[in-house]
């Protein structure tokens, strides 16, 4: 069969994100031995052109689309995506009548919301390398489209099939992502690093998340190696040099976290990458690890530094840790970030300016403030927002809600953004504050090599937003 892939993102802030979910299930059905193409809407002026372009001249028999997110996740200053991702599937729809199948992260989570919304038919919940094939099989007529695991058939608001995602139990045996199929270089050059994967899944019990929903619990590891190889083959093929760890946490656990830094500090290639920790799992003998590895900068998912805060979250570390983790992180020469969520439950104005004076304390690199939690259906926090009777009547989860505790409603995101102009290494998305000044509008990059970090990229700067912070004050 000839399969359509089209990855939907067009988001360019912070950085362009390389489409490695789309680049996996084309994967898996190419080495399935159907004929595959990979549209990325990113790096395309206008998508919709393109896309009607490429179904006509491919005349897939099945369509693919890969969500990645549903919204910016960013308050006051919120930018949805449901609308682009119809647009493209209406471009889709005008000129192809077989069978449209969403799926990805963003569609897993709000699976029939993005179907009623889309007018698209089918979708796939969860992983979809084995679950794709599994529907191209059923859809060619050698099986039935109730035993596709993951499927999702849903038409006129109404669920006519709905099977349990199934996770694919050894990873190892998952094909690398079709990198190929994919403009990698530009990801390199206007995004500065590309993403990879060492492991799927989170036991971790942080109230709000949807990587238990999206990718299970249960954590399934890649060889290390294998890990180490892929890099090695990008750079070896398209010069990709700086790297991002896409894990929901990389260092847990910490002994693969550490087999797979070991594994590419022994290619001996000139890399570098990034990723997201935990606190509660930093040790100083993995840090020394990283960055021999080439580990340049780490982003912490911290959230909050009150215990009140972090305990209410679900958080599995404390505020000492944090302070801890960010010491030894600096100790070892690699840049921090730290991903604050201001005004989670259990939140004062008190315990608001103590976390910013701790923050000051300890320094990092950069600081991400957040303002409330983004709500999400099959999550912790719905339940919590539920409870307290705040989630708008009617709501559907498409249209973005954010959990704001009622002590620092009123005051919150004043607060945070009048210590973001104060501190030119905090972003304030939700207030579109970068580097101590407020952006506006015609800040918002269009291209992706276009906007305030155009400039970096084309001198060659490559790593995170948040990373040109401290390269812009190692440059004063």
């Amino acid at each position: 069969m000839k399969v359509l892939i089209l990855s939907a993102n067009r988001e360019l802030v912070p950085d362009p994100v390389f489409p490695l979910g789309a680049a996996y299930v084309a994967a898996a059905v190419r080495d399935a031995g159907h004929e595959v193409k990979i549209l990325d809407a990113l790096v395309h002026d206008d998508p919709e052109a393109a896309v009607k372009r490429i179904v006509s001249e491919f005349s897939p028999d099945v369509v693919g689309v890969s969500i990645r997110n549903v919204d910016n996740v960013a308050y006051p200053i919120v930018i949805t995506y449901a609308d682009n991702h119809k647009m493209l599937i209406d471009a889709v729809r005008s000129v192809f009548s077989g069978p449209v199948v969403l799926g990805g992260s963003g569609f897993t989570i709000l699976a029939e919301e993005l179907l009623d919304h889309t007018g698209a038919e089918y979708g796939i919940l969860g992983e979809g390398e084995e679950a794709m094939l599994s529907f191209l099989d059923a859809w060619a007529g050698n099986g039935d489209l109730s035993g596709v695991p993951g499927l999702l058939h849903r038409k006129n608001k109404t669920t006519h099939i709905k099977n349990p995602p199934r996770t694919i139990k050894d990873i190892r045996c998952v094909a690398n992502p079709a990198r190929d199929m994919l403009d990698s270089p530009i990801y390199q050059k206007w995004g500065g690093m590309v993403g990879i994967q060492t492991k799927r899944g989170c036991p971790l019990g942080c109230v709000y998340c949807t990587y238990p929903v999206v990718e299970g619990r249960a954590i399934r590891v890649r060889d290390p190696k294998d890990v180490a190889e892929e890099m090695a083959e990008s750079y070896r093929m398209w010069g990709t040099d700086t790297f991002f760890i896409v894990d929901n946490v990389f260092n847990n656990p910490p002994d693969h976290a550490l087999a797979v830094v070991e594994a590419i500090e022994k290619l001996n290639l000139p890399i570098s990458f990034t990723a997201y920790l935990n606190p509660g799992f930093v040790t100083e003998g993995l840090m020394t690890a990283m960055k021999a590895a080439g580990c340049t900068g780490i982003d912490y998912g911290v959230d909050s530094c009150s215990e009140e805060v972090l305990s209410r979250l679900g958080k599995n570390f404390t505020a000492s840790d944090v302070v801890n983790a960010v010491r030894i992180t600096k100790e070892a020469g690699i840049r921090t970030c730290l991903s604050m969520i201001f005004g989670a439950p259990g939140e004062t104005m008190d315990s608001l300016k103590q976390g910013i004076d701790l923050l000051d304390e300890m320094a990092p690199t950069a600081v991400l403030a957040l303002v409330g939690v983004r709500v999400y259906p099959n999550t912790k926090m719905y339940g919590i927002a539920e409870k307290a009777g705040v989630l708008p009547e009617g709501w559907d989860g498409l249209t973005p809600f954010f959990y704001i505790d009622p002590a620092v409603a009123d005051d919150v995101i004043g607060c945070v953004a009048e210590a973001a102009l104060r501190h030119p290494d905090w972003l304030f998305p939700g207030h579109m504050i970068m580097a101590g000044r407020q952006l506006g509008p015609e800040d918002k990059p269009e291209r992706y090599d276009s906007g305030p970090l155009a400039e970096f990229r084309k001198r060659g700067i490559k790593g995170n937003l948040w990373e040109m912070f401290g390269i812009m004050k190692a440059m004063k």
